[in-house]
């Protein structure tokens, strides 16, 4: 009777464990995870006519001048890897956050050059849009510091140009 017991008990752990297994399997299956960079821009090229509700003739005009906007936007952004935060000295540390700030100012100054190319493009509501952070219904989207950890006010976006005061 100990025997059966047991092998039953043994059985009902292992289908367990299968099952646990099995909820996991797809775990890779992540959007954007095995993409190229290429892919990514032309998603967000996609993401953005879409969410500007660009006829034909306006995202030919868009999206020429959006993907040089976003190529000069990433050879401004600071790149670090997480691996060499542990290893930094204090002043290294003080030269990345200056040079964070050096980049983000000059991003501002970008996107505000770029501010007067997409005005001859976009109407204004449309550059409402692409200039305010956020889904079109006003919404943060989900992700990064949001969702299991909770929503956190100082990861979400500012504006383009409150960044710095005049």
């Amino acid at each position: 009777m100990k025997t059966v017991r047991f092998f039953v008990t043994m059985t009902i752990a292992a289908l367990f464990c299968c099952g646990n297994m099995q909820a996991q399997r797809g775990g890779n299956s992540r959007p954007g995870k095995n993409m190229t960079p290429e892919q990514i821009q032309e998603m967000q090229i996609k993401a953005m006519e879409k969410r500007l509700s660009l006829d034909d003739e306006t995202a030919a005009k868009f999206t020429p001048l959006y993907t040089e906007y976003l190529e000069e936007l990433g050879k401004l952004a600071p790149s670090m890897n997480k691996e060499d935060k542990k290893k930094l000295s204090d002043e290294e540390i003080l030269q990345n956050i200056k040079d964070r700030l050096t980049a983000q100012r000059k991003m501002a100054e970008l996107k505000e050059s770029y501010f007067d190319k997409f005005k001859e493009i976009l109407s204004t509501k449309q550059l409402e849009k692409f200039y305010t952070p956020g889904r079109p219904d006003g919404n943060m989207p989900m992700g990064g510091m949001q969702g299991r950890r909770g929503y956190s006010p100082m990861m979400q976006q500012q504006p383009p140009f409150s960044d710095f005061p005049e």
